[in-house]
């Protein structure tokens, strides 16, 4: 039953007498009662194939906890994609070869961080983010983030930018967002919206790198300038 489960994953998780090891357990014991039947039925699965792929108690059971835990704290999250999101784990898993525990090992590392930080990417230098949702597709075997019409925010500790009116695509496993059109403006450093500012279509960013540099935009500076300019646009 799920209290029988629950308390052997605890027991061996803390088994190894880390404290944090035994710290995620805690929580877990506390706070599992509010998983889902659906979700504690993959979360089994992954468990019992982690053991199959003989995954080390440490870290990476530890890690396991930590992202369920990521998940747990979150007080505004969309079910079905937390569901979809441990079945994907669940499918890596289960690939032959070392290869799907690798891709294991990074998407749960992601998921944790992306819940936990609540962005789309971050790291300790900079992070990009939106409020909008999004739906989850596999290409290649990839887990893909669909987003509709939003506007995509990157920050560091000291500056800001945002790219408005998009829509786009992003890879978790490559940090790798495809855009469909945008617009950047000048207002951070006094410039109205509607007078700088940068328009352009198709787009590639990798959200890790410190420089966003799209290679064909429209320039628009009003009044000065009658007629767009076309350019590229570079930001660090």
């Amino acid at each position: 039953d799920d209290a029988g489960f629950i308390n052997t994953f605890t027991t061996y998780l803390s088994s190894n007498n880390r404290p944090e090891s035994k710290e995620s357990a805690t929580w877990l014991k506390a706070n599992f009662a509010k998983t889902s039947a659906e979700d504690i039925s993959q979360i089994k699965a992954t468990a019992n194939a982690m053991l199959t792929k003989k995954v080390p108690l440490w870290p990476r059971f530890n890690d396991y906890a930590l992202y369920l835990k990521s998940i747990g704290s979150q007080t505004n999250i969309d079910p079905s994609i937390v569901s979809q999101n441990h079945k994907i784990l669940l499918q890596f898993l289960q690939k032959e070869g070392p290869d799907g525990v690798k891709q294991f090992y990074q998407y749960m590392e992601y998921l944790t961080t992306h819940y936990s930080n609540k962005a789309l990417y971050s790291d300790k230098t900079k992070s990009w983010n939106t409020s909008q949702p999004y739906k989850i597709k596999m290409e290649d075997q990839s887990p893909i983030y669909v987003f509709e019409k939003m506007d995509l925010l990157g920050a560091t500790s000291s500056d800001s930018l945002i790219i408005k009116n998009t829509s786009g695509k992003f890879n978790p496993m490559t940090n790798q967002w495809s855009g469909n059109a945008g617009n950047i403006s000048w207002r951070r450093v006094g410039y109205k919206e509607d007078e700088v500012f940068v328009d352009f279509k198709k787009y590639q960013i990798d959200l890790s790198k410190p420089q966003l540099l799209l290679d064909t935009v429209d320039f628009t500076f009003k009044p000065y300038v009658k007629t767009p300019i076309k350019g590229k646009f570079e930001d660090n």
